[in-house]
């Protein structure tokens, strides 16, 4: 089955100067990007899912076994976990445990040498690695009042020992009204102002993790038999890029605010 819509070599070309001067920082919205009957099949795949629960995890549980596991890395800069978590009203697989087969189809392509140019060649940075997979990217869904607070995310990945440069949505959100809200926002640094981008079906984002890249997402309004879905891949490098700005600190939490 045909993955994408679009030549990737031509789209590279016709948005590289765009992305890289986007407001508020580096990014790239496409819209449809990706083969309908197969995103389709993805989403059905993700659907059959969601009320399984031994399938998903509690993200907030997630940090805090993640935090546990880095404090034997001191090299890496982290914050303090409480041994105790507020459970959350989002759910997560991690993209090395995904089983399904449109799904797994979709990411292998998405990890693929030839996608991997496509990316250095939209985003300038070259020398990508993708992801493993380990306590990080995968699919994400999540509930009725449900949000996630605005941050700019860690830089370091301590299981890769590697810079985390590119991040990547895919939303799979059929039926999606601008009521169900949910909606990804991009703050700029000053937290003075942001762009919103829609959830909605078959949208596709593309950012680089400049710092800070302040993000979230507004409060999920859906009916209670509805979810926001999205699937997340993210791409690293040895060392950090010209490209993103000066050398950060190895932080391997993200820098979350209160706003």
């Amino acid at each position: 089955m045909k993955i994408f819509n679009s030549n990737l070599d031509e789209i590279a070309n016709e948005y590289a100067e765009s992305y890289k001067t986007a407001w508020p920082f580096p990014h790239l919205v496409l819209s449809n990007f990706f083969n309908q009957e197969l995103i389709h099949n993805c989403n059905l795949e993700f659907e059959s899912l969601i009320n399984n629960e031994n399938y998903w995890k509690d993200p907030n549980q997630g940090f805090k076994e993640r935090q546990n596991q880095k404090e034997k890395t001191p090299e890496t800069k982290h914050e303090n976990y409480s041994s105790t978590y507020a459970p959350s009203l989002n759910r997560y697989r991690e993209k090395s445990e995904i089983e399904t087969i449109y799904i797994k189809q979709l990411v292998q392509a998405l990890e693929s040498p030839e996608y991997v140019s496509f990316l250095e060649n939209l985003t300038g940075i070259n020398q990508l690695m993708t992801d493993p997979g380990k306590k990080s990217a995968g699919l994400n869904w999540s509930k009725h009042n449900s949000y996630l607070h605005i941050h700019s995310d860690n830089t370091w990945n301590p299981y890769l020992n590697a810079f985390r440069c590119i991040n990547t949505s895919l939303y799979l959100n059929s039926d999606w009204p601008e009521d169900n809200g949910g909606n990804l926002e991009l703050w700029n640094k000053e937290m003075t102002a942001n762009k919103k981008i829609t959830c909605g079906f078959n949208e596709y984002v593309i950012w680089s993790n400049y710092q800070p890249s302040f993000h979230g997402y507004q409060t999920v309004n859906c009916p209670i038999n509805k979810y926001r879905k999205n699937l997340i891949l993210l791409y690293y490098r040895k060392e950090w890029p010209d490209q993103l700005g000066n050398l950060p600190d190895k932080k391997s939490t993200a820098t979350w605010i209160t706003k």
